[in-house]
């Protein structure tokens, strides 16, 4: 058949009939008879008293004929229908009027409900149920089924959608410029919404003549995205042989749908409007629904993103609908209840509009006013709990591609193993009898599932190939394969060590940790504590002439902090941590304890040591030493920022020595010193810190700062892969690490081709960009996206050539050769690893306090900012009057004495140290001591 020259001419709709015409046709195609639709109109009579109604009768069906004059004598033979509030915008087809009489009862509340399910009766409605094409006639186009617009079919929609939906289409072609393929739709240049004009029932109830039908009018919503995209590729792919060939063609317009769409919203259902396409240069012509998914396809995400609902043969539900009960089913509550919970919200919005409508009866106080619609014959109607779970179970299985692929690459660390026999109870029986007898199901650290296969017997044979699978998408990926799998039977340790070699890795005995020795404070270290504000600063002072020597413009002291722990609070799950009590530092086999929690309480920290806190020249390292030093800084309540922190946990992650830079300095002494920390609960915990000190807390404080010392020295002496500087020329062979494009994984190593072209494969190779040889695959299925998205496995045997970017490319470090493709991690000293290493300083890796500033002008340890005050000073000698013995205050005498001795504690500087006495000066004592 030839098609038409002009879109316009397949537009559908309804022909202008002669007045006296009691009946419209629909155009259904050639070669099929018209449909007439027949308008019916409602009479309702009041009747005083109850209403007796037999068993079986339905109070709403037509009277008979015997009693129409009886119950309906006094009421006009037909009643006129009220213009609808835009009949002046658009005349929609005519309809031939048929008057039914019906009886309302009075309302009774006793009145039994009716309770059954109805649960097909929507299905049905709505076009689930039966074998025709559906409202669009595009049921199985979503398959490949392509028809023409021949078979839509107006199902059982109400009339009052029907006009509103005709006079949609008018007030769509009243929008549009021109005529044939040169017409210009102005629709949504117009209205700036895919929503066309609605309007809501205060404003129809203020028309003077009103109806219920226009209250329940719905909201029409129309899709045409060729407006507003250049075009739209045709879906078609031809078939030619064992080759598909897709179509060149691009989609034109067609005309309109005949039908609207029923879409099911939270509270009533709105219709879709849509429009259809062909394309042009199929033959046979194939016509697609603006709505249909092979369409949908085509077009801009952002654009698709706007289609308001998912559809299902004839209607659909409104995403908004789905996302609730996507929300409602993975909190345990079901299909049907979900239904029976969308009616309730549907019948709710229902009452509300004839409420209104019966108020606005009421106010205008007029004798005679039409019923309000039944629910069950308005244009909104709730889904049934099948038909829920079925557009719930198609969405699920249309993503069942990115569902595996989400579940392949979710962590494997830690994984559970087990068998339930609950959910075989009730599925896939055969007379009564459980095909499978459990469903295995593993779950990873994070209760994620991991695999879910149902299996007839128990036998490990049942579940090997899952098993198999999930070890590859583990290497496809680089995942960390398990450490650790729990299950309830341990006949299952043999078969998961074969599937997974890991969990065979670093396995000792459960008291292996005995073992290694206790870290203890060298011979010779006796720590020193410091109480007052004068020793505290005297302390600092001697600390940094001790050191002034030092090459180089850096410090680094072990620090850790300590504070007293509520243990009421702890117990109730409050925060338990009070002001820091004592903070020590350990710099070679010296350590220093300061006593804070006094100078904290008073307001009177000492000035040196806040000084010498805020100096960032003076590393300061330990675990959570950046939340130490932010501690420190509110309870001194300086203005000065406490910085230089440099975190252990951060450090070892960057050197590959643990996975998690949540380790404790517990863990972090046995990866790298090979001993226990001991850690007392009892004094960890204790909520005495800020008294006087035990030897057991002297010994757990010190022995803390100088564990962080010494864990930063070891670690300092490792390598790490660093940036490769291009800046200089390159050894032949010199070896790499390919890292991802997310620059935290390694997914191959080889080396830099010593030819460099202009391009390869196509590629360009610029400035950024560099030529290597792939040498060993760690990630088969890392994707290069410069080679078009392809993973690592499809470039064939190794080695090869491709290209990537420079800052992908770091210098090759043996002890950071992934896991799984590694026997053994052993921490080397600097002289044991690669010489290949740029000039980068690894130091800049660490993610250190923002505030940090290096002083290279003078190497020697005096160019270090300091600036120590003198606020904390001796006082200055100065002549006072004499005082006879009676006047001397023993109490103080005996004060001061214990202040010289503690003075003669100190480890004074040498220049301090130099003088030939102390002095200390006092109105009523300084003639009576003799220095």
């Amino acid at each position: 058949m030839e098609e038409p020259e002009s879109t316009d001419t397949m537009n559908l709709q309804a022909p202008n009939q002669p007045e006296n015409n009691n009946t419209t046709e629909i155009h259904r195609g050639p070669g099929r008879p018209p449909k007439q639709v027949v308008r019916s109109i409602t009479q309702v009579q009041t009747v005083d008293g109850p209403v007796h109604i037999e068993p079986g009768m339905n109070p709403h069906q037509p009277l008979s004929s015997i009693f129409l004059s009886q119950t309906v004598a006094s009421v006009p033979d037909q009643v006129p229908v009220p213009p609808s509030s835009d009949q002046n915008l658009i005349s929609g087809p005519t309809y031939y009027e048929e008057v039914e009489n019906f009886v309302l009862p009075a309302h009774d509340p006793l009145q039994q409900l009716d309770d059954s399910s109805g649960e097909d009766d929507l299905d049905n409605f709505l076009g689930l149920m039966g074998d025709n094409t559906g409202i669009n006639g595009d049921a199985a186009s979503a398959e490949g089924d392509f028809t023409d617009d021949t078979d839509e079919t107006s199902g059982q929609l109400p009339s009052l959608v029907l006009d509103a939906f005709w006079k949609k289409i008018e007030y769509l072609k009243e929008l549009t410029e021109g005529q044939g393929r040169s017409a210009k739709h102005l629709v949504y240049e117009k209205l700036q919404s895919f929503w066309l004009p609605h309007c809501d029932s205060f404003f129809c109830l203020r028309q003077k003549a009103f109806s219920p039908e226009q209250l329940l009018i719905p909201r029409f919503f129309y899709w045409d995205p060729l407006l507003l995209v250049d075009h739209i590729p045709c879906p078609v792919i031809h078939t030619s042989g064992t080759s598909a060939i897709p179509c060149s063609g691009i989609l034109v317009r067609h005309g309109y749908c005949q039908m609207p769409r029923r879409i099911i919203d939270l509270e009533n259902s709105y219709y879709l409007i849509c429009v259809r396409y062909r394309c042009n240069q199929c033959r046979p012509v194939h016509t697609f629904s603006s709505c249909n998914p092979l369409v949908m396809a085509k077009l801009p995400r952002p654009l698709a993103a706007q289609f308001p609902a998912y559809l299902s043969k004839r209607s659909g539900l409104s995403k908004q609908v789905f996302a609730i009960m996507r929300c409602c089913f993975q909190n345990s509550l079901g299909a049907k209840q979900f239904a029976d919970s969308l009616n309730v919200l549907h019948r709710r919005f229902h009452d509300m509009l004839e409420v209104q409508y019966l108020q606005t009866v009421l106010e205008h106080g007029n004798g005679l006013y039409r019923p309000f619609v039944s629910f069950e014959s308005s244009p909104s109607a709730a889904p049934s709990g099948q038909y829920c779970r079925d557009i719930y179970d198609r969405e699920i299985e249309a993503h069942e591609k990115e569902f595996d692929q989400h579940t392949a690459q979710l962590s494997s660390h830690g994984m559970g193993i087990d068998h339930s026999h609950k959910i075989t109870k009730q599925i896939a029986k055969i007379q009564g009898e459980p095909v499978f007898t459990g469903l295995l199901t593993m779950t990873n650290e994070f209760g994620e599932i991991r695999i879910c296969d149902l299996v007839p017997t128990k036998a490990h044979s049942q579940f090997d190939i899952a098993l198999t699978r999930m070890n590859h998408s583990i290497k496809l990926f680089g995942l960390e394969p398990p450490r650790i799998v729990f299950t309830d039977n341990l006949a299952d340790k043999p078969m998961l060590e074969r599937h997974f070699p890991s969990l065979k890795e670093g396995v000792r005995p459960v008291n292996s940790l005995g073992d290694l020795p206790v870290l203890q404070l060298p011979s010779g270290c006796i720590p020193k504590v410091f109480q007052t504000a004068t020793q505290i600063n005297s302390a600092i002072l001697s600390f940094i002439d001790i050191f002034s020597n030092l090459d180089g413009d850096t410090l680094v002291v072990g620090l850790d902090t300590e504070w007293d722990v509520d243990l009421s609070a702890r117990r109730q799950g409050v925060p338990d941590r009070q002001k820091t009590a004592i903070m020590q530092i350990a710099y070679g086999n010296e350590v220093w304890i300061f006593q804070l929690s006094e100078h904290i309480s008073n307001g009177s920290f000492p000035a040196q040591l806040s000084t010498f806190l805020a100096n960032s020249q003076v590393l300061k390292v330990g675990r959570n030493v950046l939340l130490d030093l932010k501690n420190l800084q509110e309870d001194s309540e300086s203005c000065t920022p406490f910085v230089g922190g440099i975190d252990l946990g951060r450090l070892a992650k960057e050197k590959n020595v643990v996975s998690d830079a949540r380790a404790s300095l517990g863990e972090l002494c046995i990866k790298t010193l090979s001993c226990i920390l001991p850690k007392d609960l009892n004094i960890r915990i204790s909520p005495d810190w800020s008294g006087p000190l035990t030897d057991e807390q002297i010994q757990y404080a010190a022995l803390d700062a100088w564990a962080s010392l010494k864990i930063y020295e070891k670690l300092n002496s490792l390598q790490i892969p660093v940036p490769v500087n291009f800046e200089n020329p390159l050894t032949p062979g010199y070896q790499i690490f390919i890292f991802h494009e997310d620059r935290t994984t390694i997914i191959a190593r080889g080396i830099v081709s010593p030819d460099q072209f202009k391009s390869f494969e196509g590629i360009n190779i610029t400035k950024t960009r560099v030529l290597i040889q792939v040498e060993e695959i760690y990630v088969p299925g890392a994707k290069i996206h410069l080679h078009r998205g392809q993973p690592l496995s499809v470039f064939g045997q190794i080695p090869f050539n491709m290209v990537c970017r420079k800052s992908q490319i770091k210098t090759f470090v043996p002890e950071f050769i992934p896991v799984q493709h590694s026997d053994a991690m052993p921490l080397s000293n600097a002289s044991d690893s690669s010489s290949n290493i740029s000039d980068i300083d690894p130091l800049a890796e660490l993610e250190m306090d923002c505030n940090f500033v290096f002083q290279t002008d003078n190497p020697d340890f005096e160019s270090l900012n300091i600036n120590f005050c003198e606020a904390n000073a001796v006082p200055a000698t100065q002549q006072t009057a004499n005082f006879s013995a009676e006047e001397v205050d023993h109490n103080a005498a005996d004060g001061y004495v214990k202040i010289l001795h503690d003075l003669t504690e100190v480890p004074w500087a040498p220049a301090i140290r130099s003088g030939n006495s102390f002095m200390i000066w006092s109105p009523k004592y300084f003639m009576s001591m003799d220095l």
